[in-house]
């Protein structure tokens, strides 16, 4: 898990890269990003967005 900068925004963002024996998907990676939850009223509340 890493913290960036993104490019564009300039605002900060988590990337994570999840590795399973399990997760059956291109190179059995998933990728995600950490990002704020739809419909919350708490700032604090995430969501795993997966790319």
């Amino acid at each position: 898990m890493g913290g960036r900068v993104g490019k564009a925004s300039g605002t900060g963002h988590v990337s994570i890269t999840l590795k399973h024996s399990q997760i059956i998907c291109q190179n059995d990676v998933l990728f995600a990003n950490l990002g704020l939850a739809a419909g919350q009223n708490e700032d604090d509340v995430f969501a795993i967005i997966l790319n």
